[in-house]
């Protein structure tokens, strides 16, 4: 009897030391495959972050305003832009293992002299600093990372290149859109040009049709093409220059239906060059708007014929 008890208790001393091993294994796994013992860096808690390129002079720095509101320079950050960063921020928590050499770190684009540095502040205080690499693939989406002064790089998922999400290009963080007016909430369209013979405006009537100068029929296809630019209208760029608008190439004017939420604008055009205008609306007077000509001339500036049904 005896030596079944001693039996039974060196069993339950094998199984504990195995299980006790086994404890410390998956621990250590879950450990070593992820990144750990990171301080907050959630927006609520971060109040400043710096982006840094390692391989140029460019940076950004991001205020936080509010708990809705980041600045960059003088200039609010564009929201789902914001969003979109602090979404990948929050899988840094998650990350994922890739490598552990230094000499891979060239390969993920996250050596000192490539790749991005992201600082996250606290006050003075850094909270956490992260090296973000150069490196994307559209079918993999990973944005591969590794904390400042360490060897092992993560990944993390990414839906947009680094060059996107931790951009140090301050025009990048900004509200792209020029103006977004739905087209059921527009009434009347005014054109004018340096040549003022050249002005007209259209008109929506109760059947939907479009008038010329309350005399023709505009064509709806033509129409339509330009009122879904003006739903989203977007620009390609900001001028780093102060640009006048007191005698504009062009403008049209936007005049929304009454009792609409929208709020009646008028775009300015001014050529820059060959390939694009210099584009202004009243909210943003110290804003000045790119947009390719491309688009500018086939679609937004055009002539009363231009916009007539074409009888074959």
């Amino acid at each position: 009897m005896k030596g079944k008890q001693v039996g039974y208790v060196l069993s339950a001393l094998i199984i504990i030391g195995i299980l006790g091993i086994g404890v410390r294994l998956i621990s250590t796994d879950s450990n070593d495959f992820n990144m750990s013992g990171l301080l907050p860096i959630t927006s609520d808690v971060i109040d400043t972050v710096k982006i840094n390129s390692n391989n140029s002079d460019a940076d950004v720095s991001l205020k936080k305003i509010n708990e809705a509101s980041w600045m960059v320079g003088k200039n609010i950050i564009f929201p789902p832009t914001l969003e979109n960063f602090w979404m990948s921020v929050s899988n840094i928590k998650n990350a994922q293992l890739v490598s552990r050499k230094a000499k891979y770190h060239n390969r993920f684009g996250v050596s000192n002299e490539s790749g991005t540095t992201v600082t996250f502040y606290l006050g003075q205080s850094v909270q956490e600093e992260f090296i973000v690499g150069d490196t994307w693939d559209a079918d993999v989406r990973l944005c591969y990372i590794r904390k400042s002064g360490k060897d092992n790089v993560y990944g993390i998922p990414c839906s947009q290149p680094p060059d996107r999400t931790f951009s140090t290009n301050p025009n990048l963080w900004r509200n792209p859109i020029i103006v977004s007016i739905p087209s059921s909430e527009i009434d009347s369209l005014e054109f004018e040009f340096n040549n003022t013979i050249d002005n007209f405006s259209i008109t929506k009537e109760i059947n939907n049709d479009w008038i010329i100068n309350n005399s023709d029929v505009a064509d709806t296809r033509i129409v339509d093409s330009m009122l879904e630019i003006f739903s989203q209208f977007y620009t390609s760029g900001f001028a780093n220059t102060t640009v006048s608008f007191d005698s504009p190439d062009a403008s049209i004017r936007i005049n929304t239906i009454e009792g609409s939420d929208y709020v009646t604008t008028k775009i300015k055009f001014l050529s820059k060059d060959s390939k694009s205008y210099y584009v202004q609306i009243p909210s943003q007077p110290g804003t000045t708007f790119i947009v390719a000509s491309e688009l500018v001339d086939n679609y937004l500036l055009l002539n009363q014929e231009d916009l007539k049904i074409q009888s074959n």
